[in-house]
């Protein structure tokens, strides 16, 4: 999913997003690449290589 446009509900589908990182993403957005996710408090390098490895995340279609 898309985490430029995902709503909240969908972001907390992916590894390590709970309501409240997912409101963080979405305060936060645009994201230029998932590598901008270690913006959000609480997702750091670990997590992020976490969140990619889902596969379920992306930035862009």
């Amino acid at each position: 999913m898309d985490i430029n446009s995902a709503t909240a509900g969908e972001l907390v589908q992916i590894k390590h997003i709970g309501s409240v990182r997912a409101a963080q993403i979405i305060e936060l957005r645009p994201f230029g690449s998932l590598d901008g996710l270690t913006r959000v408090k609480g997702i750091a390098e670990k997590r992020l290589a976490d969140i990619k490895a889902q596969g379920l995340a992306c930035v862009g279609s």
